[in-house]
């Protein structure tokens, strides 16, 4: 649901902050720059195809079937590109709060960012139930299938969510290794 993705950037931007403090806190001005890369480029390639691949697909479920009234994307034509800007200056803005509290040493600060941003998007799925479980659009969900119910939906969801969590453990995973290699080095 874009209502949920847009801070999701922003919080996976905030915790590949806390992923790279060491080189945040160590490294200067080109470890900050090669890390806020590496978080446009897992945002790029890991996750912002994926909401609009939903948008474009299953509009109503992507939207909660509230506010846009259209049974599809095409009814909108400045929507994906507000969608892409709004992913992308969410995940920066998250990328730069967190380096910034990590950086002055407020780590526990940056955790509660991005925990209640996932907080706050799991009350939204749970508060929006059933809009949050129906395929449709937005006249038609009272009566649409779940989303169990569509195989093609189903398959899309696991492949999708299979891509972003591996390539966000791997990028996690990266920064990680690129900070122990940053300590060896300065050592």
């Amino acid at each position: 649901m874009i209502q949920v993705d847009i801070p999701f950037a922003a919080a996976m931007g905030s915790m590949a902050a806390a992923a790279a403090r060491v080189q945040l806190k160590a490294g200067g001005r080109e470890e900050y720059l090669r890390t806020w890369l590496a978080t446009n480029l897992f945002l790029i390639f890991g996750f912002s195809w994926i909401p609009l691949f939903f948008l474009v697909n299953y509009f109503g479920w992507e939207t909660t079937h509230m506010w846009w009234t259209a049974p599809d994307i095409s009814a909108y034509p400045w929507f994906i590109p507000i969608v892409i800007l709004l992913l992308f200056a969410g995940g920066n803005a998250g990328f730069l709060l967190g380096a910034r509290l990590e950086m002055t040493g407020r780590v526990a600060a940056n955790r509660v960012v991005f925990m209640a941003i996932l907080a706050a998007g799991i009350a939204w799925m749970i508060g929006f139930y059933p809009r949050t479980l129906k395929l449709g659009s937005y006249h038609t969900w009272t009566t649409s299938p779940w989303v169990y119910e569509d195989p093609a939906f189903v398959r899309a969801l696991a492949i999708s969510m299979f891509i972003v969590i591996g390539s966000y453990i791997a990028f996690v995973i990266h920064l990680l290794r690129r900070g122990r290699s940053f300590t060896s080095q300065a050592a």
